[in-house]
This record gives structure tokens, sequence and C-alpha cells, in this order.
């Protein structure tokens, strides 16, 4: 039976409940819980296909062709399984279904309420989201707005009667809220989180957990407070602080302890969470070899209307080993000021989008890219507009332009394909006059490569994506381009119709219909991180050799360095110098309050001053006192660190000579002693690793847990013991 997370938001919307969401189910899954997630939005459109990218953000494409919410790109960012269309509805998709129902008569012409059957539809609709994703341990549910938004009750009290439904240890409530630091007084506010969860309450609903949102940690006293007047544990009370990156969410709330108590509420025990991949992505996102310049030419919102895209470039980044230097640049700027603003870039790249403003500006930044050699990724509307480009300054086709762009252009290279293949095999069939909502090419199709082409080096011989588009590359035109020198290097199989173009003669000029930001498996992200190989001269010859050499250097560098606190230890003088400056104002104005005279008939209101005052300051002592003891905290890890990091250089420099005099048998008896079992591969590996998973005979500490094996899987991999299995340490 599959058990239930609900996570709802309040006092403002934006404080990240998909991350958290996304976060807590990737710490569920390293603990051996089968998961998914189900978002629940509350406007009243079906989907969110047709809304406006500055109001909404980025639509996320699902496999199966759904139109959805951007949080599932986090999901699937987060965690393993694909979402689906029944991983995200909207209440317009609830009413559409119980209206259906009243149509058909299934309500044997009840009068149809909010209350049961909206609610119910709601229920449903959870439930059938659990059940396509395999009827998982746990399914987390988001529910989309804040609450006290009439828009959200429906969505409330559906999961109030689920949780009646369900029993008493199969679901459990996780509360978003704001604690603002108002910076005027100096302070942390929680009267927003007590009036939320007091809203939360008023229709039934008693939060298991609270995810307090704020600029900094929060200190044990607010959280004390939190926890008295929202009635929930104080361990409970979790902080959730800005990061500079979401990929540190998962660590955060793991060290606070979420997993355990949301565990504990569901009345299950699996294996303690490994993070070590996460700890792996965080480090090599803070400490990149070098830097990448894009300029990513759009025309909306850098940060939502391209999430998966930029996420898929600090994704791709981390495998070359670059910090992407993102600059957005509005198309439109192109339009009126030319293209001076990319000289010093490194690579071009222009997403996808819809309508004609701003597509003069992207044709622009194409053929500066074009012409200059710069390395240029066209995605979607990327890669038609390369496709415009071509037609008017190459093939010489002036006024060449997409239908969608320009009606009445002589030269319409890319226009409406008015019939195509979905990813199931059904014929889809549209006109000019079908509705924009549910009419575009949907959700994954694989599409055969053309050999020899540097798309066939990405991807190989195929390559499956997913689409979200309406207009195509006219066919009509294609040997007219092809003559010029452009290469079609992959085609629909069924339509024959231009998934993949490319420029040969360029260092790398590709431009791709389809959408590979969206999908983050190894294959999904191919096609951007070769982008990055040729921007960053990274030729994706990596190889287990190189890493282990680039290991064992930073583990001798480390070993050989002289242990620098320095900068710690400024900081912490520093806090010092505060601390004595802060005790000593306080006990001033103790001595002050003690020297009021009790006559005075102003006495109540000068103690009073005071005393607020030092209250104040008492606030500031303890914050300083938390930070020092965090400073404090960090010294000792890097001592501690530096300590048994020697030890064990140490004992392998001693170990090595000790074991080369062991006979076979010694050998076998020692490795007998500690280790209970060794899986090995059916075929040696590419990179030439035979073992696949060693178990312990005892619990080893490896990267930050007590674990009793280790898998060489993309996921779970010990570099000290590929390094000692292969000899070269």
């Amino acid at each position: 039976m599959t058990k239930y997370v609900f996570v709802t938001g309040g006092v403002v919307s934006s404080l990240g409940k998909g991350i958290a969401a996304a976060s807590l189910a990737a710490i569920l899954e390293s603990r051996g819980l089968k998961v998914t997630i189900i978002k629940m939005d509350p406007y009243i459109n079906v989907d969110p296909g047709t809304m406006s990218p500055f109001q909404h953000g980025e639509v996320f494409v699902t496999e199966d062709g759904a139109e959805t919410d951007l949080d599932l790109g986090h999901y699937e960012r987060f965690i393993t399984p694909k979402m689906h269309k029944a991983n995200n509805f909207t209440t317009g998709q609830i009413y559409r279904n119980v209206l259906r129902k009243e149509r058909r008569g299934e309500y044997l012409g009840k009068t149809v309420q909010v209350i049961p059957h909206i609610t119910n539809e709601i229920q449903d609709f959870i439930a059938r989201g659990a059940h396509a994703a395999g009827d998982p341990d746990i399914a987390l549910v988001e529910i989309g707005g804040t609450v006290g938004d009439i828009e959200s009750l429906p969505f409330l009290e559906a999961v109030r009667q689920l949780s009646l439904r369900a029993g008493r240890n199969n679901t459990c409530f996780i509360h978003l809220t704001l604690v603002p630091y108002i910076a005027s007084a100096g302070e942390l506010k929680t009267k927003p989180t007590q009036h939320s969860v007091g809203e939360l309450r008023k229709i039934g609903i008693s939060p298991n957990v609270l995810l307090c949102r704020a600029d900094r940690k929060i200190p044990d006293d607010e959280r004390a407070k939190i926890s008295l007047f929202a009635n929930v544990p104080m361990d409970a009370v979790i902080s959730v602080w800005d990061v500079d990156t979401i990929y540190k969410v998962p660590m955060m709330l793991h060290e606070q302890g979420l997993d355990e108590i949301v565990c504990r509420c569901l009345d299950l025990n699996p294996k303690p969470a490994d993070l070590s991949a996460w700890e792996k992505v965080v480090d090599r996102l803070e400490h990149p070899k070098d830097t990448v310049k894009l300029a990513m030419i759009g025309k909306y919102d850098l940060k939502d209307s391209y999430k998966s895209l930029n996420e898929a470039l600090i994704h791709a980044g981390i495998h070359t080993g670059h910090h992407v230097d993102v600059t957005f640049i509005e198309a439109e700027i192109l339009e009126k000021e030319g293209t001076d603003c990319l000289k010093g870039m490194d690579a071009i790249l222009v997403p996808g989008g819809f309508g004609k403003r701003g597509t003069e500006g992207k044709i622009k930044a194409i053929e500066y890219a074009r012409k200059n050699d710069i390395p240029y990724l066209g995605i979607c509307l990327g890669m038609q507009l390369a496709v415009i480009e071509f037609a008017r300054h190459v093939c010489g086709l002036g006024g060449a332009n997409s239908t969608e762009l320009d009606p009445e252009t002589p030269h319409p290279v890319v226009a409406l394909i008015t019939e195509w293949k979905d990813h199931t095999g059904v014929i889809e069939k549209r006109d000019e006059d079908s509705d924009l909502g549910g009419t575009m090419r949907l959700g994954k199709q694989v599409v055969p490569i053309k050999p020899g082409t540097l798309a066939a080096e990405v991807y190989g011989k195929e390559v499956g994506e997913r689409h979200r588009h309406r207009y195509e590359v006219n066919n009509s035109y294609c040997d007219q381009f092809e003559k010029a020198g452009m290469v079609i290097s992959a085609r629909t199989p069924g339509e024959n119709l231009p998934e993949i173009m490319e420029l040969p003669d360029h260092s790398f000029f590709i431009g791709v219909q389809f959408h590979p930001e969206v999908n983050h498996s190894e294959n999904g992200v191919a096609m951007i991180r070769n982008f990055l190989y040729e921007v960053c001269g990274a030729k994706g010859d990596w190889t287990m050799e190189d890493y282990c050499r680039t290991a064992i250097a930073q583990i001798r560098e480390k070993i050989g360095g002289k242990l620098d606190t320095q900068e710690l230890d400024a900081e912490m003088e520093s806090l010092r110098k505060q601390l004595r400056q802060l005790t000593g104002t306080k006990d001033r104005l103790g001595e002050q309050i003690d020297a009021l005279d009790y006559d005075d008939p102003h006495y109540t209101r000068k103690a009073q001053d005071l005393q607020e005052r030092q209250d104040k300051l008492y606030d500031q002592i303890a914050a300083i006192e938390v930070s020092m003891a965090e400073v404090q905290t960090r010294m000792d890890n890097i001592r501690q660190r530096r300590i048994s990091t020697d030890n064990v250089y140490q004992f392998l420099l001693y170990f090595d000579k000790l074991y080369g005099q062991f006979t076979d048998l010694e050998k076998k008896t020692f490795m007998n002693s500690f280790i209970e079992r060794v899986e090995i591969f059916p075929e040696r590996q590419s990179d030439g690793r035979i073992i696949k998973r060693i178990e312990f005979r005892f619990p080893v500490y490896i990267q930050g847990a007590e674990r009793t094996a280790l898998s060489w899987d993309k996921t779970d991999m010990s570099e000290t013991i590929v390094l000692l299995q292969r000899g070269t340490l």
C-alpha cells in the first residue's frame, strides 16, 4: 500500500515547495524506498500549454506527451523515475472530468457539488498517479498555491479526507512557510508562520513537519518559539535557508533529520541514507576546472522560463568540469543595438519559444555564430531560425520565414505540418483553425541518425527525445539546403520530417527540433554536454584512468599541504570581538537598570526601554555564539580530516609493504576476514573494471555514511575503492 506525504505552502508563493519535495524524495530514494511525486495545480487551465511563460515559467514535457508544471522537471532531476501525465493535474482537469461524468449520467441525476464529487475526483487522481508509478512505497503530493487561497481549498479538503481514509501512519503533512528577516528591526519574524499554520489547522490539517524558509539559518530560540505556537515538535521545525545551488538542499534536509521524521510518521524503517552522489555533484560545482561564457538568446524570463535548459547546462558543466557562465541576452536588444554584445562569448545558444517577437534578433545572433565560427546550438525554435537564416543568407531566398511568424512569406521554409504520428503510433491531425492547446507534436519520438554526422558522434545510431512544437522544417526546400552545404542528419521515420540539421564546415553548428534539455538521463544531456565539449575543448575522451590520475593528485595535494585555518581564525577573532562589544554593552545596560530610582515617576517606561534594548542584545549575542560554534565546527572538521587523511595515507604506505610479503594463501585469508562477497561483471567494463559489488562483514564508513556494501553503477561509486581495485594508488 502506498503511503502519502502531502507538501503544502503558506504565506507567499515561490518558496520552493517543488525543490523541497524533490529533495525529500531523493533522500527517501537513497534509503531504498520506491518514490514518486505528484503535483496538483489550482488553476482552471486544463494544462499550462497555452499559459504565458512570463507568468507560468517553463512548460515541462513528459515522455508520454503531457504538458505539465515546471516542478516536474525538478522531480526528474532529483529522482530516478520518469514523470508521466498522471503525475500532474489541474483544477481544470478535475472539473472537466466531473462534468463529463455528470453529462454521461454517472451521478444518477444527483446534484454535483464540491463535496463530495470534486474532492472524490481529486482523491481518484492522486490514487491514479500513484498507481501509474507502480504503486510505490511513498507518493509525495505537492499542492500548488498557498494555504488560505480559495483556489487551493478543494485540494486541501481532498487530502484531509484522504488522510482520514488512509488511516494512521499512512500519511504525513509537511508545511513550507516563510520566516522573513526584517532588516529595520534586525530580527526574524515568526508571526507569518504562526498564522499560516493556524489557517491550515482551521481546515482540519495539523502539519507533522514545518519547513521554515529564510535567507539565513533560523536560530534555535526562534525554532523553539515556532514549535510552541504551531504545536509542532521542535525537531520537526526544519530550517531551510538560501543556498547557492539547489543541489545542496537534500543534504541540508537530511542533516536536520527530515527523512527520519517522515519515516517515523509513516512507520517505515528503511536503510540509512546515502547522499554521496549529491556530495560529488556539489563538489564538482564548487571546484570547476574552468569557466565557459555562454550567450543564451531568449525572450522570456531567464530563471523560470528556461528552467530545464539552465539546469541541463549546469549538469553538462559538471560532466566536463566547467562552470557555465550564462549571459542572458534579450533578443529584442540585438534587433535594436546589433551583435556587439556577443563579442567574447565562447558559444551561442538559442532556445525554444513561440511567436514573432524577438525572432529577428535571434536570427542576427545565429548569423553572427555562423560567420564567426562560434559554436552554436539551436533547440526547437532555435533550429527553425537557423534554417531560416541559412535560407536567407546562404541560399539567397530573400524573405524566407516560418508561416507562424509571417503567413505571407514568399519562402515558407518552416510551416505547419497537418499530420503526424504520436509516441503511441496514433495519427494526429491539425489545421490553421485548430485550438492552440493540445495540438502540438508532443512527447518522446525515436529517430534514426545519419551515419558519419556530428549528430551520430553525439547520439549514436538513433535518438529518442521529447518534442513540443507545431511547426516543422518544410521538406520542399531541403534539397536546396543540402546542395548549399547543410546536412539533415536525422529525420522522423514515418513522415520524413527533419529533426537535426548541422553545418559540417563549422567548428560546431547544430540545430535540433526536439528538447534534449528536459531529459536528464545520460543520453538526454549528450547533446548539450558535447556542445560544451566543443566549447570547452574537452572532447569527450574521458576515461577512468584520467579520473584516477586526477583523484590521486588531489589526494596527495591535500595530504602534502599545510593545515590552513587562517581565514577561519580571523573570522573567529572577529566574532569574539563582536561578542565582547555586545556583552559589554549588555552589562552596562544592566547597570543602568539597577541604578534607576524606583521613586522616579517614569521608572517603568525607562526600565522597559532599557530591558527591550538588553533583550535585543541577548538575541544578537545568541546569534554570534551560534556563528562561533559553526566556525569552530568547521575548524575541527578541517583538523580532523587532516589527521585522518594523514593516518590513512601512512597506513596505505605501510600496508603496501606488508601486503607484498604475504603468500597467496595469506592474501586470500586476509581478504576473507573482512569481505563477505564479491560480485563480478559478466564482462569486463569499458573502463577496465571487473568488480560489480563488494559486501563487507562489518559496516565501513564511506563518504559520510556507514555502509555494508558498495556497488558500481551510475549513481553510486566510491573513488577510493576504485583506486585500490585498479592498483593505481
